[in-house]
């Protein structure tokens, strides 16, 4: 198996699969399991399938590992949330409306529930490109959940594929943080329209 070239099939992913083609559930019920909505579980689902198929056809290893996922309750992955922001005041500062036009990304490191520090870091693809390069951006920094106010559907679409689960909020960046680890907000964000996919 060393010698093959590998694809990575994620927790997430193989979890998905399992809820989809071995106990028959519908997406809608399915992501309802999985605590994701039914578009994220859509992305994920699509992804595990492509990789399968992947490995299957091409006579390419399956290796399994990564991602976020609880078992039993317990996080078995540290939290890491990166909040856009408008400037650089941190946990006080207003939760950027247009995910690729924040000048900042704050990142938030939370162990049991609780915040256990922050930084903030500058946007370098902000004026490179908008939302889909500034996910890459974003990414570099090992994220694990994501909250803009708004978001294209081709920068959505690049988190579902990277298992980063991304979650509409308006205000300080504090009030979103904790909204989020109190399970108060709902996962994905309505697709911003006017400025196009990589909003």
């Amino acid at each position: 198996m060393t010698e093959l070239e590998e694809v990575a099939l994620r927790f997430d992913e193989l979890e998905a699969v399992r809820l989809a083609d071995l106990e028959g559930l519908y997406q809608e019920r399915a992501a309802e399991r999985m605590k994701v909505s039914r578009q994220t579980f859509g992305n994920i689902i699509n992804s595990a399938h492509a990789k399968i198929a992947d490995a299957i056809v091409r006579g390419k290893a399956l290796r399994i590992g990564g991602g976020v996922y609880t078992v039993r309750g317990t996080r078995r992955d540290r939290m890491r949330i990166g909040i856009v922001l408008g400037d650089q005041g941190g946990l006080e500062s207003e939760v950027c409306a247009h995910f690729g036009q924040c000048s900042h990304f704050l990142i938030v490191d939370v162990e049991g529930r609780k915040v256990s520090g922050s930084r903030v870091v500058p946007n370098n693809a902000q004026h490179g490109g908008g939302g889909c390069q500034a996910v890459s951006e974003i990414m570099k920094h090992d994220v694990t959940h994501v909250i803009a106010g708004g978001m294209g559907m081709g920068a959505q679409q690049k988190f579902a594929a990277a298992g980063i689960k991304i979650f509409g909020f308006s205000g300080k960046a504090k009030d979103g943080v904790a909204k989020l680890l109190a399970a108060s907000l709902r996962d994905g964000i309505d697709p911003c329209k006017e400025h196009g996919e990589c909003h």
